[in-house]
């Protein structure tokens, strides 16, 4: 009979240790998914900084380009209102010339 319960407890002890073997390896399958599910979790949350980075870049671009806009049509306002001035002084100098050559004609 110390046989029997024996053999009992080795079929027992085999049967523990294929079950224990198998939720190790069930665990390590978690684990390896766990792994898995932080390096994507770590992924996403580089990308979205990097995203916020550039976004914030983005924003400082675009305020760059209004300044350098409007300093551009300050400069075209500059330009405009030079040529304007020589326009005007060039005809006011022929017209003063025009005067002194007809009073020299008289």
């Amino acid at each position: 009979m110390p046989k029997i319960v024996i053999s009992m407890d080795e079929r027992t002890r085999s049967e523990l240790e294929a079950e224990n073997k198998e939720w190790q390896e069930a665990m390590e399958n978690v684990n390896r998914e766990n792994l898995k599910l932080i390096e994507e979790t770590l992924e996403i949350a580089r990308l979205r900084q990097q995203l916020t980075n550039v976004s914030r870049q983005n924003e400082e671009m675009e305020k760059e380009i209004v300044m350098l806009n409007f300093i551009q049509k300050v400069l075209e306002t500059k330009n405009d209102l030079y040529i304007g001035c020589c326009q005007t002084a060039h005809r006011f100098l022929a017209d003063e010339w025009k005067t002194v050559m007809d009073w020299k004609e008289d």
